[in-house]
């Protein structure tokens, strides 16, 4: 038996929306949710990624402009940069040898002069420095000179005075030896009576300087707001210590020595009592040298730090101390008096100015008196 059925067909529209429905039914509510998460976070890390290349754009346009407003271009920048560019070697691989790249060039085209140990920037820089010194101490002396200014260059002109320098000789240094109480290898009839060795280092580091030892007014280490009293072992008369100690040396020792006894050839005396002096002067100043520091232990400024009171020093060295205290104390005497001839200045200046203005102001009152006098006589003689 034959049935008829009907067929019907949908759109195509509500086909896929039929078929999108049935879709969505096969999925679970926590899939919905999973996939409304899932674009939420693909449209927040989209978001992220533009602000990420959004902010470093502007980063890197402002570094850029900060950059370029930064870059020196005075002229004395780019002296330098070029004069470090000129000691470079371009050719060389900084990351296989960083120092030829540096340095190279600086190295190829200045050797280390015969009287010098090494030769380095600082050392170019000081040559230079001491070309520009010679040309402003030969000017001649102008009244925008200051005294200090004014004292260098007599001194500079007396030192290259050389026909003056022939003409008086060792006249000069004799006069300041005398004056210190004599130096035995130059007078045979010397006599230690009344010669005290503290006065006469107390004199010296006066006038010319710390001798035996340094001792100066510097910042505490331990408290850089203060300022103590520095005492420290001196230099000797060669570079170290160990020129006097070590067999090594014996030839620089041996030619220490001739300078010795061709520097007092100098001034007027020579012969065997003069070498025995002269072997008793190394003698004595080898005995400091092995008493002071080498320069490795001197590394450690901790352990050169002894810091004590002036009457503890006193205790330990109560003549010199004394003799340097004394010193130092006669120094600042000199300090206040001269303190007090400015200050004694000062109040003559403001004398005189106050003179002046009591002179003003009784011309003025005079000045006023005649001023009354006339208007009155004008009111009487109407």
């Amino acid at each position: 038996m034959r049935t008829n059925k009907e067929v019907k067909f949908l759109p195509k529209s509500e086909l896929h929306h039929g078929s999108s429905r049935a879709v969505c039914r096969r999925w679970s509510r926590r899939e919905r949710y999973l996939l409304i998460l899932c674009a939420l976070f693909f449209i927040l890390c989209i978001v992220f990624v533009a602000i990420a290349l959004t902010r470093d754009m502007q980063l890197r346009s402002k570094l850029s402009r900060n950059t370029s407003n930064n870059v020196c271009m005075r002229k004395s920048c780019i002296s330098t940069a070029a004069q470090l560019m000129a000691g470079m070697d371009f050719s060389a691989d900084p990351c296989h040898d960083f120092f030829q790249f540096a340095c190279g060039t600086w190295n190829r085209k200045h050797v280390i002069p015969e009287d010098k140990p090494t030769f380095n920037t600082f050392d170019k820089l000081h040559d230079e420095l001491q070309i520009i010194m010679r040309d402003l101490l030969e000017k001649q002396i102008d009244s925008e000179d200051s005294e200090a200014t004014k004292k260098a260059k007599i001194f500079y002109a007396s030192c290259t005075n050389v026909s003056q320098v022939e003409t008086m000789g060792s006249k000069p240094l004799k006069t300041i030896i005398d004056s210190l109480g004599g130096w035995p290898i130059l007078d045979s009839q010397w006599s230690e009576n009344g010669f005290v060795l503290e006065e006469v280092l107390g004199r010296m580091r006066k006038l010319y300087g710390p001798f035996l030892w340094k001792c100066g007014v510097g910042a505490d280490d331990k408290n850089s707001a203060v300022n103590i009293i520095q005492i420290d072992q001196m230099s000797l008369g060669m570079p170290s210590r160990e020129y006097f100690l070590m067999e090594e040396h014996r030839h620089h020792v041996q030619a220490y020595r001739n300078f010795i006894v061709v520097v007092v050839g100098l001034l007027g005396v020579s012969g065997t009592q003069v070498e025995k002096d002269v072997d008793e002067i190394l003698e004595f100043e080898t005995k400091i040298a092995n008493v002071t520091r080498p320069y490795e232990e001197r590394q450690d400024t901790g352990a050169l730090y002894h810091k004590m009171k002036i009457k503890e020093l006193q205790q330990l060295i109560p003549t010199t101390t004394t003799t340097m205290t004394t010193t130092m104390e006669e120094e600042e005497e000199e300090e206040e008096e001269e303190d007090d001839d400015d200050d004694d200045e000062k109040e003559d200046e403001e004398d005189e100015e106050d003179d002046e203005k009591e002179d003003e102001e009784e011309e003025e009152e005079e000045e006023d008196t005649k001023t009354t006098t006339t208007t009155t006589t004008t009111k009487m003689e109407e």
